[in-house]
């Protein structure tokens, strides 16, 4: 390890332009660090950088702390070379080539001057006129042997020495002590480094301390530091030291005070947020109140920074986050995050200065200001802000209305922006439109085009019986779709019905064929009362065989459903009463009128003729048994698509079958009814008190059920 003595030695040795045995290791050690830095670079921001400072890059200046003079921010000395980036490449596709990175080391000093080596995209090192690669040497122990400082400088690279007192064998010790000793015998670069740093100075002094030293270092008691204070108070030097790096929380405590007790003579002022921050770093007591009690001054001190400044400094006197006060920021350079987004700021003082003074400032930004202190409770925005802001507001923005309490004006505002905001206002008052007063709602919505209002349909309060009566008409009117979710009770059937209505829906009769079939979805909920009064209304007049079958055949308890047909039950039409008789049968309804039986009984009978002689001619039936397959979950616990599959029919049986389900299709019957099945058939022979024979070909072909 070298001496003290002997870096002096290598100091003067350099100073007089002797030269060590390898001139070309400063070079090649160099390049090789540059190159580390830049692939670096480039993992992270995806390009090399052509700036030595923004990349980091500082070679070893001379013992003396002298570098060679450069142009250009692309260029630094080091000691006896100049480097120099001399090209970077910006294609990705190309950036690992040889020439996607161009650098050199250019000879300045004695015995090297007119050498240079360059340095390519792959990191090799060669001689720039031939080519000729240079041998790498061992940099760390170039650097030892380079660097009179290496043990200081490892030292405060790994434990940054701003601390202490350390114990005497800590390795910040020993590299202050190594920079203490050549500065004291007059080495450049360590009295340059000695002087930069005021720990190494105060634990390893080579002179008496100064009073900014007893201010800010570590050891001081706090009556030599209030002495110091003091001095440098009266020489007008306070502010500058405790401005100056290093500056302990000790010595902010002692000095801050007296600084910023005259607050108006530094704030606003260039280094006001700077003492703040300060203050916040020292744990200064009373920092938080002189920030709400001087609010206006540092709300002034902020806008006096630029924005590539300004958010650090927020961050360093208010304790927020980058995150929390990125909006506040942003509000500062006129632009608007979003009101959910500038409502999470924390509402201190100095937070509502600034949005004050970005109204002010940016007067687009008056009537968002205005709403977010709505939204904070402070106090509530007036209608025609309101408007303002809608009118102004992106697209985008206009979901921030959700955060907002909507009065009836501010709705009707919201709808206005439809012609530019295709369907944003539907999302907006969809919260709304289910409580709205129905002449409102038919209102509000009197804009927006008739299909929107189809995405609505769950939140217009259609389900509410009084409401679906108060709007049905409505409904007709503006967007049929919007029946699906129309609450059907005996009023609102009844406007259904209403001349008015069914002339836009196709007729009375397609009204009621759409609304007994519930199961279609064009209409919504139909009340048990409503179904009532529409089964009554289909019935009337001269109704088709097949819609009296269909209703009678349905789940109406026995009573009522007699009651209901005992029109059609007597029909002068022989297949109503054929239909009325076979849907009450089909329902095992009891006391089925004699004549409507008979009815059935003669509207059956040429068709089970029929099929009888179609019988006759293909023989008896084959033995077996077709089962109806199960469709669906039921009951049982075994989904559906896991049950096991019913066993085909025997062959011969399905043949047969299928011969006479094809020959008889063209079977008559006076009305074209449906067969019923045999239980149904012999319910029908009692009520009339005659027979019909049930065809035993058919019955061999009816599915039976698993």
């Amino acid at each position: 390890m070298a001496t003290i003595a002997g870096w002096v030695l290598l100091a003067a040795t350099a100073a007089s332009g002797a030269q060590p045995t390898d001139v070309t290791h400063e070079a090649v050690c160099g390049l090789k660090a540059l190159f580390t830095l830049e692939r670096s670079h480039l993992q992270e921001k995806d390009r090399y950088e052509l700036s030595t400072e923004k990349l980091g890059f500082l070679p070893l200046p001379c013992p003396d702390a002298t570098r060679p003079p450069t142009s250009g921010d692309n260029s630094l000395g080091g000691c006896r070379f100049v480097f120099t980036i001399l090209a970077v490449g910006q294609d990705l596709e190309s950036i690992n080539a040889p020439e996607a990175l161009r650098a050199e080391a250019v000879g300045v000093g004695l015995g090297v001057k007119g050498l240079r080596l360059v340095l390519d995209g792959q990191g090799r090192i060669s001689r720039a006129h031939t080519g000729t690669p240079i041998p790498e040497p061992d940099c760390e122990a170039w650097r030892r042997e380079a660097d009179p400082l290496w043990r200081y400088h490892d030292a405060v690279s790994e434990h940054d020495c701003t601390g202490g007192p350390y114990d005497p064998s800590h390795p910040c010790t020993q590299g202050f002590e190594d920079l203490a000793a050549l500065a004291r015998a007059g080495v450049g670069v360590a009295r340059k480094e000695y002087a930069e740093h005021p720990t190494a100075r105060e634990l390893v002094p080579i002179e008496p301390p100064t009073p900014a030293m007893s201010l800010c270092g570590l050891l001081a008691s706090p009556e030599r530091r209030a002495h110091a204070a003091d001095t440098l108070e009266r020489g007008g030097q306070l502010l500058t030291t405790v401005l100056a790096p290093r500056c302990h929380t000790e010595g902010l405590r002692v000095a801050l005070p007296r600084i910023l007790r005259r607050f108006g003579a530094v704030c606003p002022g260039e280094h006001c947020l700077e003492l703040l921050a300060l203050a916040r770093d020292a744990q200064l007591p009373g920092q938080a109140e002189l920030l709400r009690t001087h609010t206006s001054q540092v709300a002034d001190a902020v806008l006096q920074h630029p924005s590539d400044t300004r958010l650090e400094y927020l961050h360093r006197v208010t304790g927020l986050s980058y995150v929390d006060l990125s909006p506040l920021d942003q509000a500062l350079e006129g632009k608007w995050e979003g009101l959910r987004q500038v409502g999470q700021l924390k509402r201190e003082p100095l937070v509502l200065a600034l949005l004050e003074r970005a109204r002010r400032v940016h007067p687009e930004l008056a009537p968002r200001v205005a709403l977010l202190h709505e939204l904070w409770g402070r106090e509530t925005a007036s209608d025609a802000t309101f408007r303002a802001w809608t009118v102004s507001a992106t697209c985008g923005e206009l979901g921030d209305a959700r955060e907002l309490n909507l009065t009836l004006p501010r709705m009707r505002f919201i709808v206005e922006t439809q012609t530019r905001c295709q369907g944003s206002p539907v999302g907006i008052l969809e919260r709304y439109t289910a409580t709205l007063p129905p002449r409102d709602l038919m209102k509000l919505l009197e804009p927006l085009p008739a299909e929107h209002l189809v995405w609505m349909r769950a939140h217009l309060g259609l389900d509410d019986p009084k409401r679906a009566e108060a709007l049905v008409d409505w409904v007709v009117d503006r967007q049929p779709k919007l029946l699906e979710a129309l609450r059907i009770t005996v009023p609102v059937a009844q406007r259904l019905l209403s001349p008015r209505n069914v002339d836009r829906q196709g007729g009375r009769v397609k009204v009621l064929e759409s609304l007994l079939r519930g199961y279609s979805g064009k209409y919504g909920p139909i009340e048990a009362d409503a179904w009532r009064l529409l089964y009554k209304e289909a019935l009337q007049g001269t109704p088709s065989p097949e819609l009296v079958r269909d209703l009678a055949s349905r789940r109406i308890p026995p009573e009522e459903k007699k009651t209901l047909l005992a029109g059609v039950l007597r029909s002068p039409d022989v297949c109503v009463r054929a239909a009325a008789a076979a849907g009450l049968a089909e329902t095992k309804v009891d006391g089925i009128p004699r004549d409507a039986a008979r009815a059935y009984l003669e509207e059956i009978r040429p068709r089970f003729l029929c099929i009888q002689r179609i019988a006759e001619r293909l023989g008896s039936p084959p033995p077996g048994k077709r089962i109806f397959p199960l469709i669906g979950c039921g009951a049982d616990p075994v989904p559906a698509l896991e049950q096991p599959k019913p066993p085909p029919p025997p062959q011969p049986l399905e043949d047969y079958c299928s011969r006479l389900g094809e020959e008889s299709k063209d079977c008559w019957s006076a009305c074209d009814g449906i067969v019923l099945d045999e239980e149904a058939h012999s319910r029908l022979e009692t009520a009339a008190g005659e027979s019909v024979p049930y065809p035993a070909a058919h019955r061999a072909c009816a599915y039976n059920g698993p």
